[in-house]
């Protein structure tokens, strides 16, 4: 996690690390543009408290937050969303798991297996 002085700097930083993210708390999803836009949108929000920012956080996976004190006490902001890529990864690696954990099994046991599907 990296610390930043403004949100359009931590923002500056996702972009290298993700290229699509979500904002929870308004339901959008952006590109990179968009999410420089919204990050001078904090800016100026944050602004306004005058100095009670602790700091802006980019996360290694490209999520967004801030925080008032501690690092642990972080809100985020805006959440990376994995590429089509990715998933596709994740998926390929999740069967791969679950295949593993079958190859070992007995054909009852598979047997066991498909009749609950």
């Amino acid at each position: 996690m990296e610390k930043f002085r403004t949100m359009k700097d931590a923002a500056q930083r996702a972009v290298m690390l993700s290229k699509l993210w979500f904002v929870p708390t308004r339901g959008l999803t952006l590109d990179a543009e968009g999410l420089k836009i919204l990050a001078e949108s904090f800016d100026e929000e944050f602004e306004e408290m005058e100095g009670k920012v602790a700091a802006f956080l980019c996360s290694r996976e490209g999520a967004l937050g801030v925080t008032f004190s501690y690092e642990y006490n972080a809100r985020w902001l805006v959440l990376p969303l994995p590429s089509e890529t990715e998933l596709v990864d994740e998926a390929i690696d999740q069967m791969q798991f679950q295949l593993n954990n079958l190859k070992d099994a007995s054909i009852e046991e598979l047997e066991k297996i498909w009749k609950q599907q």
